[in-house]
């Protein structure tokens, strides 16, 4: 997630209030690493997606999500931009990655017939 935020400090070499959160990190391959890949399952009592094995293409259940951004910084590891503006695959990042996991939520399914 990269942007900018008038709560951001002047990045010395762009004079920008930048933000910057790379996660990363997946465990490593030859040598281990932070993990933050998160898997995340979306439920719903009220929607159903209905697939068929002889669908054709643009026959898809199309999943509509709700995205709350502002999780990244609350949810269980509350900060705030000001305190820490960047993060590139460090140890907060796996704080971040932690946030990303429950800002997804299930608004509704598009079933085609």
């Amino acid at each position: 997630m990269e942007g900018t935020s008038p709560q951001a400090p002047v990045n010395a070499g762009t004079g920008e209030r930048t933000v910057q959160y790379h996660t990363g990190l997946f465990g490593g391959k030859d040598s281990p690493t932070l993990n933050n890949l998160k898997k995340v399952t979306i439920t719903s009592s009220s929607e159903s997606a209905r697939v068929r094995e002889d669908s054709k293409d643009g026959e898809a259940p199309m999943f509509h999500l709700y995205v709350d951004v502002l999780e990244v910084f609350t949810t269980p590891n509350s900060f705030r931009i000001a305190d820490v503006p960047t993060s590139h695959a460090g140890a907060f990042s796996q704080k971040i990655a932690d946030n990303y996991a429950d800002m997804f939520q299930l608004d509704h399914v598009h079933n085609h017939h």
